[in-house]
């Protein structure tokens, strides 16, 4: 590829004064689909037409534009060899003013393409502009951290879990990947490195000092976690990790109170309203059924809400740890078959337990069979109920090896309040 991009330096008009490699190229980071990235600096402006032509002669194909038009920026792409080409012109007058621009706190990634380039063709500035580069001023760092905290309170931290309601996934990945953006900004400014691109980051962060553990993967694990709410709280401990690492200012000192806050209320809440898969309805109603197949049902509506019930009761009636058990509206439930053979264990305290009298499968709860609602033992269904358990109760009176898990989700002593 270095040598696809010298012939074209070697081709342009000397009217042309730098010919810059930049991007993965630049860095000896290319693979089979890298493309190759050049800066032409000229003396006066060119149009898009003289961009083109010259393109041409450099034995570029495939001829197109991207971007604004009707700048002073011209932007032309092609093949070359088979090689996707990028050639970005500017005028001289437009690189210094780009080089000053950073230095009065642009964050755009000019300065990193910049201070990687390799000249193909220069008249000495480049060398110029990476000797400016190598300075990076504290008082510019400082202003970049504290721009990059400035979204991290200003609201209730509570505020958060209006992301992770269902059909909010948009918001939810556009919060996400601009808090990530964010802490990516922090940490290389704190290193005092020029900020690239976000790919490749783990390996760009790997020679930082000051950095999150983890801080590649864990961005990576927030913005792949299906459950919403676990999303989101994985990117603010990670938000919070970095906060905690960057110097005082008044955004970064308030981020910290405010992520901490939002980090204790995304730990207790429950995933209350989130589903996994397609919510039981009439048009897809949820099959279940006990053991021996006696007992047969349906569900047609949402579940309300879910949960794990570490109780002695529940523990004595599975014979496991306790119960997991969903709610739905009376409405949204159908016994099928099996009526005579279901049997109802009312304890002293505590919710009725329904069970087959032929296969001893527990089913139901709550106030069977009377009451607003029906609560299902999760474990007779045949399908994906549509939620996930959003907390824990009498987690005071588990069995001794009942070790639970570190799931996330809110934890109760007793009945969830």
């Amino acid at each position: 590829m270095r040598t696809i991009a010298q012939a074209i330096a070697d081709a342009l008009p000397r009217t042309v004064d730098e010919v810059i490699l930049t991007g993965s190229v630049s860095r000896g980071a290319a693979d089979e689909v890298s493309d190759i990235e050049m800066l032409i600096v000229t003396r006066d402006e060119l149009t898009l037409n003289d961009c083109f032509a010259l393109a041409t002669a450099c034995g570029l194909t495939d001829l197109g534009t991207w971007g604004p038009q009707g700048v002073p920026t011209k932007r032309v792409s092609g093949y070359r060899d088979g090689v996707p080409i990028e050639l970005i012109w500017w005028t001289r007058e437009q690189a210094e003013t780009a080089v000053n621009a950073i230095f009065e706190g642009d964050v755009s990634t000019t300065a990193d393409a910049l201070a990687h380039g390799v000249p193909l063709r220069t008249s000495g500035a480049l060398a110029r502009w990476q000797e400016r580069l190598r300075n990076y001023p504290d008082e510019l760092a400082r202003a970049r951290i504290e721009h990059a905290a400035l979204t991290w309170g200003g609201f209730a931290a509570a505020g958060l879990l209006t992301l992770i309601r269902p059909g909010e996934r948009l918001a939810l990945v556009e919060r996400m990947v601009d808090d990530a953006s964010r802490v990516v900004r922090i940490v290389f400014a704190m290193n005092r490195v020029w900020q690239p691109t976000l790919k490749r980051l783990e390996e760009r962060a790997a020679l930082l000092t000051q950095k999150p553990d983890r801080l590649a993967q864990r961005i990576e694990e927030a913005l792949t976690e299906p459950d919403p709410r676990r999303a989101v709280l994985l990117m603010t401990e990670l938000q919070a990790d970095t906060v905690g690492l960057a110097p005082d200012g008044p955004n970064i000192n308030r981020a910290r109170t405010w992520l901490r806050d939002a980090r204790d209320i995304l730990a207790r809440a429950p995933s209350w309203d989130y589903c996994v898969g397609l919510e039981p309805s009439p048009e897809n109603p949820l099959h279940g059924s006990c053991l021996c197949g006696g007992v047969q049902f349906e569900v047609t509506a949402p579940f309300r809400r879910a949960n794990h019930c570490h109780c002695s009761r529940c523990r004595k009636h599975s014979g496991a740890f306790g119960g997991t058990q969903g709610r739905v509206p009376r409405e949204g439930f159908r016994l099928l078959s099996g009526e005579e053979l279901i049997r109802v264990f009312r304890p002293d305290e505590g919710r009725v337990k329904a069970f087959c009298s032929v296969c001893g499968s527990s089913l139901f709860g709550a106030e069977w069979p009377e009451g607003d609602e029906v609560g299902i033992r999760l474990g007779s269904l045949d399908g994906d109920p549509g939620i996930r358990p959003q907390f824990h109760t009498f987690v005071g009176s588990r069995a001794p090896w009942d070790e639970i898990p570190d799931d996330g989700l809110a934890r109760y002593d007793e009945a969830h309040p």
